[in-house]
């Protein structure tokens, strides 16, 4: 199966793509599989040279190939995520935004960029009311643009590049795997298929009756082969350009045409709000868990929930069911506490909380350690399933609606505020200017290091149940589970409803349902939920000859291992395999 994988991302460098590794997917029966149905059961890769794991294998290969070729963790990230643009549109893309959690291993220091979406600063406040000043509902929130927000997935990238980059990669060569794909045609995954079809309406009412994403106005069926050639310009240009394109010339030129011209509702957004967008480097949250630092981001993300959650981790020995309820026991908690503080920091004030808003689950994560062992852990998003469904035409790729993720009422907690504000909180100059509020999101992307120089980098979509996923996976990883094994094992996460949502398997184990209720734990019967979350992680220890030495000088001397969530599409790999 590995060697089919690299034969198909890089195997087919001109011409039509005539197979892809989607053409290997098997449909499962549903209690084994996630949402739709993916790939077969697989088991984590280990090998050397650093790992990579993300939501689709095509986009995996793409970073492998950039750790062959000695760049850094963070090149490795740009060719991913440009993948991830052609190969997963209705997750991420140029049209959304983001967090980064990047550590250092020279310096063995962490750092922490928000790349979430900003508010146009003439937004109004009461931008989620009717006339009569009630919360519109969801689907009219997203309608037109209303809740399209200023995109930061591009200006996030770029900044993580100049900051952080080896300088063996540029800019430009780190598109050169994504602009073939869209290019040359990809196969049609089972989830983009579903997504598709699950969205079908709204591509068309958003986009006047046609769709880059329909063919002949209907979804296309898994394993047709799909074209994106507008989006390979939009991705030429900007290798070419550079990301000022985006937010400053004709790029941004389009984008404003779409938003500001719809026809449903038209977006307040100006010029001047694209090209003051910055990405805020800001200070890293982080706990000191047994014999491991955690590190993550905090506000407007939620790595400071999943850290409180952690900090009342079990002690090492407890069987996993106890280890689920101290979690759900810690959610709980941490949830409430959440929700009467979240919001941007620098637009905090002493007000009511709000209503609980109920985020999409249609998001991406990448975890990629390299040679050296720097280390990434990013999260991603579009918001809803295609975001807003709204195309910029011409240009290949859908805008957010991650607007949505305030609440509606005016003078609460995570609320719509006009205007921008100094971004005090940022630790960068360049992005202590200006800039309009950032919705509060439940992206949680984490790193864990270890005394004895092991380091993990893990993180899921989901929507709310991102803390819960991020947190328990996290858990079982302190509490000494195989990385796979902690991934792979059933789930049940706390909402912000103070409810447990409880996987397939849990739902039928009578055992753990009755200890749930003794614990007083009330769950969650209402949704047919049959998996939660899909979490993508890489790990690189010392190999047993070299345990002596608690942090070797270079990873090579590392084992690593690539995980990927059997819930979904992805695919964990590493550069050399290493067969015992």
């Amino acid at each position: 199966m590995l060697c089919f994988l690299f034969l198909a991302a890089f195997g087919c460098r001109g011409g039509a793509v005539t197979h892809s590794a989607a053409a290997q997917w098997l449909a499962l029966p549903a209690e084994l599989q996630g949402e739709i149905q993916g790939m077969p059961p697989h088991w984590s890769v280990t090998g050397t040279g650093g790992a990579v794991s993300s939501a689709n294998p095509l986009a995996t290969a793409a970073g492998i190939e950039v750790l062959q070729s000695g760049g850094n963790a963070i090149d490795a990230l740009l060719a991913v995520q440009w993948v991830l643009s052609v190969v997963e549109p209705q997750s991420s893309g140029l049209g959304g935004g983001g967090f980064l959690v990047y550590y250092d291993a020279d310096t063995k220091t962490a750092y922490a960029l928000d790349g979430r979406e900003e508010q146009p600063a003439a937004a109004p406040a009461n931008l989620f009311l009717d006339s009569s000043g009630q919360p519109l509902p969801f689907a009219e929130r997203i309608a037109g643009a209303r809740a399209v927000g200023v995109p930061g997935t591009v200006a996030l990238v770029d900044y993580a590049l100049r900051r952080f980059g080896s300088g063996k990669r540029s800019w430009q060569d780190l598109f050169s795997r994504a602009i073939a794909l869209a290019q040359n045609g990809i196969r049609v995954s089972p989830r983009l298929a579903h997504a598709m079809l699950l969205n079908r309406e709204r591509l068309l009412k958003q986009n006047g009756d046609s769709s880059a994403y329909l063919r002949s106005r209907q979804p296309y069926l898994v394993g047709e082969a799909f074209y994106q050639r507008d989006l390979a310009a939009t991705l030429r240009r900007l290798a070419e350009k550079g990301a000022a394109d985006f937010y400053e010339g004709a790029i941004a030129a389009d984008l404003l045409a779409t938003v500001r011209g719809n026809a449903v509702y038209r977006s307040a957004m100006t010029a001047e709000d694209l090209s003051g967008y910055r990405v805020a480097e800001r200070k890293v949250t982080s706990v000191r868990v047994g014999h491991a630092t955690l590190y993550s981001l905090g506000a407007p993300a939620s790595g400071a929930t999943v850290l409180q959650m952690l900090r009342a981790m079990p002690t090492a020995g407890q069987a996993d069911g106890q280890l689920l309820l101290q979690m759900l026991r810690a959610g709980k908690s941490a949830f409430a506490d959440r929700e009467k503080t979240l919001e941007d920091p620098d637009f905090a004030a002493a007000r009511s909380a709000g209503e609980s808003i109920g985020e999409a689950h249609n998001t991406t994560h990448v975890s990629i350690i390299d040679a050296s062992g720097n280390t990434v852990s990013y999260t991603a998003s579009i918001e809803t399933g295609f975001g807003a469904a709204l195309e910029v035409r011409g240009r290949g790729f859908v805008l957010n609606n991650q607007l949505s993720d305030f609440s509606p009422l005016p003078g609460t907690v995570n609320s719509v505020e006009p205007g921008r504000k100094i971004r005090r909180t940022a630790l960068n100059e360049d992005a202590r200017t200006a800039g309009g509020k950032r919705p509060r999101s439940s992206m949680s992307p984490l790193i864990i290091r270890f005394d004895d120089g092991k380091i993990v980098a893990l993180g899921s979509p989901g929507g709310p149940t991102i803390i819960g996923t991020v947190a328990l996976t996290a858990a079982r990883i302190l509490a000494g589970q195989e990385l796979q094994h902690a991934i792979n094992a059933p789930r049940a996460l706390m909402m912000p409803n103070g409810k447990a949502l409880l996987e397939l398997p849990l739902r039928r184990n009578k055992e753990f349902l009755q200890a749930l209720s003794r614990a007083g734990i009330e769950a969650d019967f209402g949704r047919k939920i049959i998996s939660l979350g899909s979490v993508q992680a890489v790990e690189c220890a010392p190999a047993a000859q070299n345990k002596r030495a608690a942090v070797p000088e270079k990873m090579h001397s590392m084992v690593c291992t690539a995980a990927s969530d059997l819930r979904r599409e992805g695919l964990g790999l590493v550069p050399q395999i290493k067969i015992d």
